[in-house]
């Protein structure tokens, strides 16, 4: 923190402006574990002043130290990276093209400038008394395009469905766009629009007739519903099915950075997407991208192979996929590998064998899928020799089998692209 020093008076130390899922709370959270850390005393959030703004602060041998953090929906972000008066960029969903055409010497993209924060479900959710527990995607596009506008058409009671919404420059909502809106429907006029997930959680939960989405730990008092993608399983919004992208409507989020000279920005993004950062990101009711295991049962329809091994083994809280149409890890699967060799590493672990399950979109050739799926497993296989892993692997390559999303449309089949992890 002796780069404190040649921070002036009443300047922050750095600066995230973007997403109200990350701002409202999960940030802040952050900031102030991380000063803490640090050593800065009477750590402290308060409000700025300005609505979905905030200041964290704090003292460090007695000079007022302070990050600033305004909330106003993902693309936000990389305005104020571009103008430069923000040192982060706080997005609930991916970076979009015309986005990252705004810095065209930097590859927005790369392990260098994005930074997966942890993981949110992408919640749908009704009043609490309202009987329906499931609906597909294409339900929902049929609901929120108001084609669907009574939830007796859904096997629900006679009484007219009220549509809530983000706002449009949430990331919430451009992730509700692009996995639901995006095939084929357009968010009905009649949609009562919101900046905050808090308000719209809470005002769903009031109305008996209201249906809305939301971030995981904006839940609160509605009820949240499984949702299943066309052919595949459904699954409610929990911190499994969160944690491994298996729910159809989970959602990375994300911290992007421009080319910069501030030392507190790197040592800050270490911090928070490290062990100690992802518990924070797990008490303020997101998904923790640190490694667990848990006992997760296959079903009947599964292979014989992949039953026998399961049954016997506990499946881990990650799947490592790719990037679009390669073979390469994505970003986040890279620094998976360095999460699943810190949870080897510790002693109840170091002598468990690792079981790799590959999974592909293709169907359109199932030798081809077998064979797709066992490469993906190899490649993942040669990312934990290479980091240093040598604990038994055991291979298994799928195939289409099991989809976790709908292999009609390659803009969402991708996630089907992924390599489980168990181990015994």
């Amino acid at each position: 923190m002796e780069a404190i020093g040649k921070i002036p008076d009443n300047t922050p130390l750095f600066t995230i402006h973007g997403s109200n899922t990350i701002g409202a709370h999960l940030g802040p959270n952050l900031i102030k574990a991380y000063l803490i850390t640090k050593g800065v005393k009477d750590t402290e959030i308060n409000a700025s002043g300005v609505e979905n703004e905030q200041i964290v602060s704090g003292f460090f041998n007695n000079r007022r130290v302070s990050v600033y953090v305004a909330a106003h929906g993902s693309s936000t972000g990389f305005k104020g990276l571009q103008s430069k008066k923000a040192d982060l960029a706080a997005a609930s969903r991916p970076v979009k093209n015309k986005e990252s055409s705004l810095f065209p010497e930097i590859n927005m993209v790369d392990g260098m400038h994005e930074f997966v924060l942890g993981i949110d479900g992408l919640a749908i959710i009704v009043h609490r008394n309202n009987p329906i527990e499931r609906l597909n995607i294409d339900q929902l596009g049929q609901i929120f395009s108001g084609q669907i506008s009574n939830w007796s058409e859904i096997g629900g009671p006679d009484r007219p469905i009220h549509v809530y919404a983000r706002d449009d420059k949430s990331g919430t909502y451009d992730t509700f766009d692009s996995q639901v809106l995006g095939r084929g429907y357009k968010l009905s006029d009649k949609a009562e629009r919101f900046e905050s997930n808090e308000k719209l959680s809470d005002q769903v939960a009031r109305d008996l007739g209201g249906i809305g989405f939301t971030a995981l730990a904006t839940i609160n008092n509605a009820k949240a519903i499984k949702v299943n993608d066309m052919g595949a399983n459904a699954f409610y919004p929990d911190t499994t099915t969160i944690a491994t992208e298996d729910y159809p409507l989970a959602r990375r989020l994300y911290f992007y950075k421009a080319d910069s000279n501030n030392p507190f920005v790197n040592d800050f993004l270490n911090f928070a997407t490290g062990p100690e950062g992802q518990n924070i990101v797990e008490q303020t009711g997101f998904v923790s991208q640190n490694i667990l295991s848990y006992q997760n049962h296959p079903t009947p329809d599964m292979p014989v192979g992949y039953r026998v091994l399961a049954q016997s083994s506990k499946r881990l809280s990650v799947n490592f996929r790719f990037r679009a149409d390669a073979m390469d890890l994505d970003n986040k699967a890279r620094a998976d590998v360095k999460r699943l060799k810190l949870f080897l590493e510790q002693p109840e672990n170091a002598n468990k064998q690792i079981i790799l399950f590959g999974f592909s979109s293709e169907t359109s050739h199932q030798i081809r899928a077998s064979l797709t799926s066992e490469l993906r497993v190899n490649k993942v296989k040669e990312a934990l020799l290479t980091a240093g892993i040598r604990n038994s692997i055991e291979l298994g390559g799928y195939g289409d089998i099991n989809p976790v999303a709908t292999n009609a449309n390659t803009a969402y089949a991708n996630k089907n692209n992924r390599v489980e992890v168990w181990v015994k």
